[in-house]
């Protein structure tokens, strides 16, 4: 699964099948709603011709409303690939902790280095607290991304 914010869907090119990707208003109230694949939604549900407004049960979570439906991503980014999409919101609201390991954030920029002069300025405001005893930012444009994963996986 990945969280997701509105401009998720404006960064990453997703071809819905039906549906659209969550609203302003839906991120910011912590909906209760999913965007599935098309895969995903065929093996919850079974072929069919629509899939939305059907109710996806996540164990303890609850419910959720599909609201739409995406093909299948032909990618190897990690950024991208998953079943199904909540609203990021809805992380915060439900797993009362920080965030804590790895994250990833994309940004749609026509100006890296700026970016990365201002990712410098964020990273000098920061301190490790508690027991997090590190933490670093790196900027990579996407092609970096796939060189460092393909490294990283001929191990």
């Amino acid at each position: 699964m990945i969280y997701t914010d509105v401009s998720y869907w404006k960064v990453f090119d997703f071809e819905f099948l039906e549906g659209s990707p969550f609203s302003k208003e839906a991120v910011e109230n912590q909906a209760r709603q999913v965007i599935l694949t098309e895969s995903a939604a065929q093996k919850y549900f079974g072929k069919r011709d629509s899939y939305q407004g059907k109710t996806v049960d996540w164990g303890f979570n609850g419910k959720f409303e599909v609201t739409g439906v995406v093909r299948n991503p032909n990618s190897t980014n990690r950024n991208v690939q998953a079943d199904c999409f909540f609203p990021g919101s809805w992380f915060d609201k439900n797993f009362g902790h920080d965030v804590f390991g790895v994250w990833q954030v994309a940004v749609l920029t026509n100006d890296l280095p700026l970016l990365k002069n201002e990712l410098r300025q964020v990273e000098t405001l920061m301190s490790a607290e508690g027991e997090y005893d590190r933490y670093s930012i790196i900027a990579r444009e996407a092609a970096d991304c796939w060189r460092c994963w393909r490294s990283s996986t001929s191990r």
